[in-house]
């Protein structure tokens, strides 16, 4: 299944996986109380063994111009 016929299959077959990956991802986080979003986990921010997300506050200077 390659060319024509693997990218009219394949691409939305994989979006489709993707979205159910991200989905089931997404379910088990928030059922920790954790969030979801993908900013949230760079690294500044950690989550500890009992579970609990820290993020760092302070950004320093290049970091702080990248999120403008």
């Amino acid at each position: 299944m390659f060319g024509i016929l693997g990218m009219l299959f394949g691409v939305p077959t994989f979006a489709v996986v993707y979205y159910i990956i991200k989905l089931l991802l997404d379910n088990q986080l928030e059922k920790k109380k954790l969030p979801t979003d993908s900013d949230c986990y760079n690294g500044d921010s950690y989550v500890d063994n009992d579970g609990t997300y820290f993020q760092k506050k302070e950004m320093t200077g290049q970091k702080q111009k990248n999120r403008k």
